[in-house]
């Protein structure tokens, strides 16, 4: 079993990035993958972890297609790539137990394989901490920590050494060295020889989108050409005998090279024959940086690997529901985030601001009949306050979600955590799926909470009594029965909920568009606002924005309830059943397009 790349292409635009790679990486080897900045190293790291799509190629892992399994590919893979992503509200220990969730652990387990893993890299002093609040180096070894979740058999690190410091250096060396010993392959992506030179048993270096050189650091050390270093302090002799021999005299500080040498024991013979002193004869080991050098400059050739091999697929590992796991994941973030609260708290204070500012006006008014001034006024009652928070809450609460939801996607990227749970094994649909569904639990929530507090302010303050006139006698006149309006009232929130899921999803669909967190807000609340204004001049059962209260005006059941509410008759009767089958449309072609786009995002 291995990890094979065969024949990988990538383009971006008229650009070749990747033309061939090919690569075998064996369990127990420390491969060293070498290349200068912007050569593809990380593109080929991003294609072998389903980050991006290749043109053309095969990434198989342990006989699994990484295109038709990628979860079972994916299972098998620890990886850091690039600058380590993190939640940095949460503490070291919540970051690496959350992904260790996400890998099929339950949360007794994920907090015993966090600890383990902080206490490999070194972090477990600091495992409560902040991760907004590490150092370079150890944002670095949190990277570490999370690849490493799970006991992954292969092990892909993108300049995992950036930012340590001597002594953490030098314990990550040795802690790759043990796993690579325990069986483990690691392939170690680096422009910085001399940090991953001891430790690589074996070398590719990749030139203008090909691998140029591929061996085991011993061959590619030893060098295909001989090369003897004679300490001697007759060099000119030296260099005389030399080249008969077929070899080339070069300078050197304490005497002779030469390069493609005869064997050490015919030159050491000759030598003595001729009466030439030397103290020393040794073989001249080249330097990996030597090597690197060397390929990149082209001077090195014909120590291409064999191309690897397809295999049978090793035995499936047992992976949970993916589904499940992206919706509790999502669900734990929402639970924890202060946009949760947000969510809940805006549309509350609007709605209750409004209701009070009736139920004042109100007061103000029948204050002004028993005076006199006024000869009848409107009373006011329950289902009205609730009538006016609605329409002025429900706009807020549709902005807010469809603001909140656009971060889903965009706003994990800027952060850099999109990579890190998309390297789980579950696969992207579920992953969309599962953050649209915690985001339409979070807006229900919200919702609740919204017809909660303002039916208890409406039933403190005013009462669920009869719509009533009040006269100047101060008599009550009724106009409307309460028990003719509580059926109103249950179908006043039940009527917007299914469009404002809806408005929900298409602040989703607005982080799936753009990559930076602010171009998704920006987009999401303008598509929301687009769409209200566009009603202005289509008017339609099919717009979600006919079904939800507006300022500019609209025909939802709120708004006729409102109405039902002063006592007014209204020949306006909006359809509930109108209004869901709209929202329910709504949500299934933006969840569609959304998880097409996700499926088909590259990640950086």
């Amino acid at each position: 079993m291995a990890l094979c790349v065969s024949q990988i292409q990538k383009r971006f635009g008229d650009r070749t990035v990747l033309e061939q790679v090919s690569l075998r990486l064996e369990p127990g080897e420390i491969y060293g993958f070498l290349g200068q900045n912007g050569s593809g190293k990380t593109t080929l790291l991003r294609i072998i972890l389903g980050l991006h799509d290749c043109d053309g190629g095969q990434v198989e892992v342990d006989g699994f297609d990484s295109r038709k399994d990628g979860a079972q590919t994916r299972a098998r893979i620890g990886a850091l790539i690039e600058i380590p992503g993190a939640w940095e509200r949460w503490s070291a220990r919540q970051n690496l137990s959350e992904l260790a969730r996400l890998g099929g652990a339950d949360a007794a387990a994920a907090e015993d394989e966090a600890l383990r893993v902080l206490r490999l890299v070194g972090l477990e002093a600091v495992a409560d901490r902040k991760a907004g609040t590490f150092s370079q180096g150890m944002r670095q070894r949190l990277g570490i920590a999370a690849a490493l979740l799970g006991q992954p058999r292969y092990l892909l690190l993108d300049e995992p050494l950036n930012g340590l410091d001597p002594e953490n250096l030098a314990q990550v060396r040795e802690l790759l060295r043990t796993l690579a010993a325990q069986g483990v392959g690691v392939l170690i992506s680096s422009h910085q020889l001399a940090e991953i030179a001891p430790i690589t048993t074996r070398v590719g270096v990749l030139r203008n989108g090909r691998i140029a050189v591929e061996s085991s650091a011993d061959e590619l050390l030893r060098g295909k050409n001989r090369e003897l270093i004679v300490e001697t302090a007759e060099p000119e002799a030296v260099a005389v005998l030399a080249g008969p021999l077929g070899g080339e005299a070069m300078p050197h500080p304490r005497g002779v090279r030469i390069r493609n040498a005869p064997p050490a024991d015919a030159l050491a013979r000759a030598l003595l024959e001729r009466g030439v002193r030397f103290e020393a004869l040794a073989r001249a080991e080249k330097s990996l940086e030597e090597v690197y050098l060397a390929a990149q400059r082209g001077e090195i050739s014909g120590l291409e690997s064999k191309a690897p091999q397809h295999e049978t697929p090793a035995g499936r590992l047992p992976l949970q529901a993916g589904l499940g796991l992206a919706l509790a994941h999502e669900w734990r973030r929402w639970s924890r985030a202060r946009s949760l609260l947000w969510l809940c708290l805006l549309p509350v204070l609007v709605a209750v601001g409004a209701a009070l500012s009736r139920l004042m006006e109100a007061r103000a008014m029948e204050a002004e009949v028993a005076a006199g001034r006024l000869a009848t006024a409107s009373g006011v009652s329950g289902f009205e306050l609730v009538a006016r928070g609605m329409i002025a809450g429900l706009p807020v609460l549709g902005l807010v979600a469809a603001g909140l939801a656009s971060q889903a996607i965009a706003g994990e990227q800027a952060r850099g955590t999109l990579r890190n749970v998309l390297l789980r094994p579950v696969e992207r649909w579920q992953w969309s799926a599962g953050k649209l569904l915690a985001a339409m639990l979070a807006l229900c929530l919200a919702y609740a909470v919204l017809a909660g507090a303002v039916c208890a302010l409406a039933a403190a303050t005013a009462g669920f009594g009869d719509v009533v006139e009040i006269l100047a006698t101060g008599e009550p006149f009724v106009i409307t029965k309460a028990t003719d309006l509580y059926a109103d009232l249950a179908l006043a929130w039940v009527a917007p909920l299914g469009a404002l899921l809806a408005t929900m999803c298409l602040g989703f669909l607005a982080g799936n568009l753009v990559r930076g967190a602010a171009a998704a807000l920006g987009l999401g609340l303008g598509l929301v606002l687009a769409l209200d204004l566009l009603r202005v001049f289509l008017r339609g059962p099919w717009l979600i924005a006919e079904h939800t209260p507006s300022l500019l005006g609209d025909a939802s059941y709120p708004r006729l309830f409102l109405e039902l509410s002063m006592g007014i008759s209204t020949q306006l009767n909006p359809s509930v059943s109108q209004a869901w089958i709209t929202g329910i449309l709504w949500i299934l072609a933006i969840a569609l397009l959304s998880t097409w786009m996700l499926r088909n995002k590259p990640v950086s």
